[in-house]
């Protein structure tokens, strides 16, 4: 998606109420109604101390939605979610940061040395993280997106990777498709960040590293798979009826939501939920579908950049996903979390829960 700061400012004009809850210095929920987006609180002056309200036992996953707009306008705002997620790794018991794609706007060396920077606070705090790419990772001219080009291994490396226990490259010197391994006390977890469109060469590797590692449970992390209405991109049966549908570029090889769901997720037990960003609508979108097995996959989309309605001010307002994996073994508690303003989003979309049984 494309927006001009000019554009941005008037959109930041336009009175959108938002629906929000913060935390109060005693750690208990309070309302929250924000006024004209120009009026959210902004800026703390330091990374907020945030209580964790899980259950004793309870581990957090956290997804870092398309960061483009703030790597291009407001570096403030991703440097501060890299800061908290820093800061709270213990408190939170954060086991994993998943980048969803569009890490920057432009695949500029501007941008990409802004996130570098950020993604410097989770490597020196040694929290495992993992990068991918969107469409706007990728070589453009005038606009266009024209090849997989991308300058995300100028700036990240296999070394990156190195605060997880195990990982793996599709291939070597290349990060934007991994695998990571979390001992957790649900078991032997597997990590899959796939690239924008992954091919299908791709989607085969995934398959294979699922049979060499036979993990308890796998989450799997791309750019573009939900569109914000729900469904699955599929652009076979709905063409460009899907605003920015992936098989929409120019790209040979590049695949859809439903292609990975056909090639990929429906045959492999294991995957269970499945994390996207990309498109936009209120910022978040969720698809519960049954595998060959006859068991749920959770389909979830989390995304805050400028486009989103209603705007959420400052960019994307800072605003994380936050899964909390609670000692069940079942239950996941997903909530959306703005360092930057230190609120909660509330509202069924934004806060819920999921039964990975």
């Amino acid at each position: 998606m494309n927006i001009t700061r000019r554009d941005f400012a008037k959109l930041a004009a336009v009175l959108l109420p938002l629906g929000l809850a913060r935390t109060t210095a005693a750690g208990k929920t309070a309302a929250f109604e924000a006024g004209p987006v120009g009026t959210l609180p902004r800026g703390l002056e330091r990374v907020p101390q945030t209580p964790f309200d899980g259950p004793e036992g309870a581990w957090t996953l956290v997804a870092i939605p398309d960061s483009q707009h703030d790597a291009a306008f407001y570096p403030e705002i991703f440097q501060r979610q890299m800061e908290w997620i820093a800061a709270h790794k213990d408190s939170h018991r954060i086991r994993m940061a998943l980048h969803e794609g569009d890490i920057t706007d432009d695949n500029g060396v501007r941008q990409w040395g802004r996130v570098r920077k950020g993604m410097d606070s989770l490597r020196d705090a040694r929290v495992p993280f993992s990068v991918t790419t969107g469409n706007h990772d990728f070589e453009h001219v005038d606009g266009k997106l024209i090849s997989r080009s991308t300058r995300l291994n100028e700036f990240f490396g296999e070394k990156d990777y190195a605060a997880s226990a195990v990982f793996g490259l599709h291939a070597p010197g290349r990060v934007e498709n991994s695998w990571h391994e979390l001992e957790t006390n649900w078991g032997r977890l597997l990590v899959l960040s796939l690239e924008f469109g992954p091919p299908l060469e791709v989607l085969r590797w995934a398959r294979e590293v699922i049979a060499a590692r036979r993990p308890a449970r796998t989450i799997m992390v791309t750019h573009a798979y939900l569109h914000q209405d729900g469904s699955r991109y599929d652009f076979e049966a709905k063409g460009d009826k899907q605003s920015a549908t992936p098989r929409g570029y120019a790209i040979p090889g590049i695949t859809d939501g439903e292609i990975v769901w056909r090639e990929l997720v429906q045959h492999e037990d294991s995957i269970r939920l499945v994390l996207c960003g990309h498109t936009i609508g209120n910022g978040a979108a969720y698809l519960a579908s049954r595998n060959l097995a006859g068991n749920v996959c959770h389909q979830v989309m989390a995304n805050y950049q400028m486009q989103v309605r209603p705007a959420r001010g400052h960019g994307s307002g800072g605003f994380l996903l936050l899964l909390q994996f609670h000692p069940d073994r079942r239950t996941v508690a997903l909530r959306t979390y703005s360092p930057w303003y230190n609120v909660w989003l509330d509202g069924p979309a934004q806060r819920f829960e999921i039964d990975l049984t």
